[in-house]
């Protein structure tokens, strides 16, 4: 069994600045931000938030606009049009059932149209400091390369690293999983030989375990 702690120890210390990088100042700026996020890189995300929260950052500004107001502003992300339609709807559901206030349970957040237990994930963690692991490509990736856990889908990769991680390091080792993939974990030339952690690594060392 590998050491979870110490891994995510080394890797802490490769990236000590691993946070949310996608820019907000609100709950409700983060949930679109990462609406957006989907297949869209979080550079791009910031670029398009940057100028639209300047113009309206809250459930009822954005309640008030129409569907081509938003398409305007967002369609340099990908699958603007459906992204468009999710904060739409997003944001009418917050101000009718939550008086224009971003829930902070997961039971609540997963209800809105565009948010499944990744994005909950991530706005519990960052806006709420709810302790959660938000599993994204990045993540499901590393986390299985390495061998940290076996599994064949996200939602499994999250329920699985909350049993092998500890609770007080979910909302950070999920930044650290997300930076290693990023920058050197990568998905077609990982950079193994210069990776500290390359000795826990199953990819590394050759392992092959079969999925769960």
């Amino acid at each position: 069994m590998k050491n979870v702690n110490e891994i995510l120890d080394k890797l802490e210390a490769l990236y000590p600045d691993a946070k949310c990088e996608l820019n907000y100042t609100t709950p409700f700026e983060l949930l679109i931000a990462t609406i957006l996020s989907a297949q869209c890189t979080d550079v791009r995300v910031n670029i398009v938030t940057d100028k639209m929260f300047k113009k309206y950052n809250t459930a009822k500004e954005f309640n008030k606009l129409s569907l081509e107001q938003i398409i305007e502003d967002i369609k340099t992300c990908g699958l603007y049009k459906s992204k468009a339609e999710k904060i739409k709807e997003t944001s009418r559901i917050l101000c009718e059932n939550f008086d224009g206030e971003v829930p902070n349970t997961l039971e609540e957040l997963i209800t809105l149209p565009g948010v499944g237990r990744k994005t909950a994930g991530v706005v519990l963690s960052n806006a709420f400091n709810v302790p959660a692991i938000a599993v994204d490509t990045h993540v499901f990736r590393v986390s299985n390369r390495i061998g940290i856990v076996h599994t064949a889908t996200p939602e499994k990769t999250e329920f699985k690293l909350m049993e092998v991680i500890p609770r007080n390091r979910w909302s950070h080792s999920h930044h650290v999983l997300i930076f290693h993939g990023r920058r050197m974990c990568k998905a077609r030339k990982p950079e193994c030989t210069e990776c500290p952690i390359k000795r826990d690594c199953d990819y590394y060392t050759g392992k092959d375990d079969s999925l769960e």
